[in-house]
């Protein structure tokens, strides 16, 4: 099993003052072995902080993360020296996970652009970011995950957005993702958030067809 954390569009500080707490407070280092960031991150502190929580971070580039990246690569942490990546595919249990920002689609979170992508990645689970909603869903037999914004931050086209982030529990050849919500008071014990559950697992494609022979 691997607890994968998927985060985005955090724009910190432009948009956003900082992840809110009841969710920090989750992330306690050695709980979540893989952090999947679909890009807007804003600044390297919010980079290195999902690095203090997980051993394994891919981040992708969304469109405005060139600033802070340029600025921290010229610091003493040289791992920042390069830019950052469009896409990155990661094997995770028996399933590829394909990660991108979203802005590649057209219209943003377009399910059928978002496929194309897939099936040109051959992935499994495609996760991206870019409009600020999270949503869960199923296409073709293969799953779509979109994290929203874990800070809240505004869209051009959406000014009040709640901030959210996902969990994926990966086991074999399944999904269970959590999709959590901040809704203060409003959750089932009285929590400050809300949480969606939801199983996807991978089919099985058809057996492979006997080739003909001669003598067939």
């Amino acid at each position: 099993m691997v607890l994968v954390l998927v985060v985005g569009d955090l724009h910190v500080p432009q948009r956003a003052a900082s992840i809110p707490k009841v969710f920090t407070q989750m992330f306690t280092p050695g709980r979540i072995q893989l952090v999947l960031i679909t890009g807007n991150v804003g600044c390297r502190e919010m980079y290195d902080y999902f690095h203090s929580i997980a051993p394994s971070v891919y981040c992708v580039k969304g469109e405005f993360d060139s600033e802070w990246w340029q600025a921290a690569g010229e610091t003493e942490n040289s791992e920042h020296g390069s830019s950052l990546q469009e896409t990155h595919v990661i094997t995770v249990e028996s399933l590829r996970i394909g990660l991108i920002h979203g802005h590649q689609s057209v219209p943003c979170g377009d399910k059928d652009f978002l496929a194309i992508i897939q099936r040109k990645l051959d992935v499994d689970v495609l996760v991206s970011g870019a409009t600020h909603h999270c949503k869960i869903s199923e296409f073709d037999g293969h799953l779509f995950v979109n994290p929203g914004s874990i800070t809240g931050a505004f869209a051009p086209r959406q000014m009040n957005v709640v901030p959210t982030f996902v969990l994926l529990d990966v086991q074999d050849k399944r999904v269970t993702s959590f999709s959590y919500a901040y809704a203060p008071g409003e959750g089932a014990g009285g929590e400050d958030f809300k949480i969606r559950r939801k199983t996807w697992t991978k089919e099985e494609g058809p057996p492979p067809v006997p080739e003909q022979t001669a003598d067939s």
